[in-house]
């Protein structure tokens, strides 16, 4: 909302107050229809239509009182802003939190040389595929822990352009292992 210092200045409170009241007449009905449209709460609508109002009294320049389609686009836009406001999570301060049991940390299900052992025969799997010793890394990294471009440029010191491109070029080349091969069927 504009701030009341940015009012629009009116010939009197009277005839405001007329004008407003003439502009209820006609499209209360209709505004509150339209808005109970998108709400599916008859409650909701009439909220938003009363906000509505209140906002046409106070900020609508007087020419623009009676217009239906301002009246409908800022009827709409009030009901984004109910909209918006109602999915919000409230805020919880930290010491109304709910204490919470700890859980068992459970142990890492493989040890480094386990890791390194299972990357390699992930890439023994793929006997005729010619990658770099990068390549392969940033391919395993984005494949069994899935780095982003981004993390993975930054681990490895290399550009993530350059990291899109090795992985792209790691499942092209993997996929045409799997078309060729003769004993296992490619599904895409």
């Amino acid at each position: 909302m504009p701030a009341p210092s940015q009012q629009i200045p009116k010939a009197s409170f009277e005839e405001r107050v007329e004008l407003v009241t003439e502009s209820v007449e006609l499209y209360h009905k209709y505004l509150l229809h339209f808005v109970f449209s998108m709400t599916n709460q008859w409650q909701d609508a009439e909220n938003i239509v009363q906000e509505l109002w209140k906002f046409v009294m106070v900020y609508f320049k007087d020419e623009h009182i009676k217009h239906l389609p301002r009246l409908r686009l800022k009827a709409k836009h009030l009901f984004i802003d109910h909209y918006r406001e109602k999915q919000r999570k409230p805020a919880i301060p930290t010491d109304q939190l709910p204490e919470r049991r700890s859980t068992k940390t459970v142990p890492e299900a493989y040890t480094d040389a386990e890791e390194l052992r299972l990357k390699a025969v992930f890439f023994e799997q793929y006997p005729g595929i010619e990658l770099s010793d990068a390549q392969k890394e940033a391919i395993w990294l984005h494949g069994r822990y899935g780095f982003t471009h981004m993390e993975i440029a930054e681990k490895t010191g290399t550009s993530a352009s350059t990291i899109g491109d090795w992985i792209k070029l790691g499942r092209k080349r993997i996929a045409e292992y799997l078309r060729s091969s003769p004993k296992t069927k490619l599904i895409i």
